[in-house]
């Protein structure tokens, strides 16, 4: 399962369920390339998923309480640049938030623009940085303008 946060506001879930054909999936794929519009389907998951069997299903609220109210536990987080117009506190708010909703090796990954943040610094108890894996993802990726591409590992969230 993975939840995405989306640059107009809404929350994308991705499951393993039917009613997600792959002509949606299509679809979908022209909407970002030509709209800009972000939804949790990408292209690894086109690659290496059967897109006939997977579910979209779209939530609108702040990505925490989407989180919390889903009862459902995720693997994955695509968090945006979301922490980059955070304090502080509210950053490591949302952190402990999306970590109560997260299974043990789910990964975080998140760009940093003008603000650094890293999960992994505030929560090392709960959070593995992937350095080498970031590093190698943030040189193939096409979006200049940030500085950072982190990615963190949940070892522990209790």
């Amino acid at each position: 399962m993975l939840l995405s946060y989306c640059a107009d506001g809404k929350i994308r879930k991705i499951s393993a369920d039917t009613g997600f054909n792959g002509k949606s999936f299509k679809a979908l794929g022209r909407d970002w390339s030509y709209k800009g519009n972000h939804y949790a389907l990408n292209y690894y998951h086109h690659n290496s998923t059967n897109v006939d069997s997977l579910t979209l299903e779209i939530k609108t609220g702040t990505i925490n309480n989407v989180a919390k109210n889903s009862n459902m536990k995720f693997d994955g987080f695509n968090l945006s640049d979301i922490f980059e117009y955070m304090d502080e506190d509210l950053f490591k708010e949302v952190s402990l938030e999306l970590l109560s909703s997260a299974n043990t090796g789910a990964k975080f990954c998140y760009w940093n623009m003008m603000v650094d943040r890293r999960i992994s610094k505030i929560l090392p108890q709960n959070f593995k940085y992937e350095k080498e894996l970031s590093k190698e993802l943030y040189l193939k990726d096409r979006a200049f303008f940030y500085k950072d591409f982190i990615i963190d590992e949940v070892i522990n969230n209790d």
